[in-house]
């Protein structure tokens, strides 16, 4: 990480990345298949957001919540003894809710997204070519693909994933 990065809480990224991405590396290949018939292909189209992400305080009141406004399925799965429920719409996953991590305490609940690019690395040093700064330079998941976390010049957080195309 990044030293500019390091002083913002939200992205306190070892305990987001030993939590939630441990989870995203366990599952991600029941979700998705290259070339599979979904809206957009979000899995593999340049500049698509792809997945959502809620850490919250409370997992049963948001499940609650948010299943009952847009008609989510929720199915939790247990990795790496940390539960994690992935949100499906119309059978297909689009997202996950995680309990927030210890070493995340004081930070409110909230969303993160992950969109799709070709090339991560690519990515990265286009933001900063760009003014924004990475907070995560390119990373491993395996599994899953490869991920980059950073902040564009107004410092707003995203990850962008490249998914590995042998999830078949």
């Amino acid at each position: 990480m990044s030293e500019d990065c390091r002083g913002t809480r939200y992205l306190a990224l070892p305990g987001k990345l030993g939590e939630g991405l441990k989870c995203l590396a366990r599952w991600a290949p029941e979700f998705y298949r290259p070339g599979m018939s979904m809206q957009n292909k979000a899995f593999e189209r340049h500049g698509a957001f792809s997945w959502c992400e809620l850490m919250t305080t409370d997992v049963q009141a948001a499940k609650q919540f948010y299943g009952s406004l847009f008609g989510w399925q929720m199915e939790v799965k247990n990795v790496t003894g940390t539960p994690y429920t992935v949100v499906s719409a119309d059978g297909v996953g689009v997202g996950g809710i995680m309990a927030m991590p210890p070493d995340m305490s004081g930070i409110p609940p909230h969303w993160g997204v992950y969109v799709t690019v070709d090339d991560v690395d690519a990515t990265a040093k286009r933001v900063e070519e760009l003014g924004g700064s990475v907070c995560l330079p390119p990373t491993d998941i395996p599994t899953v693909g490869r991920i980059c976390v950073f902040r564009d010049p107004q410092g707003a957080p995203m990850t962008v994933i490249t998914y590995l195309k042998a999830c078949e």
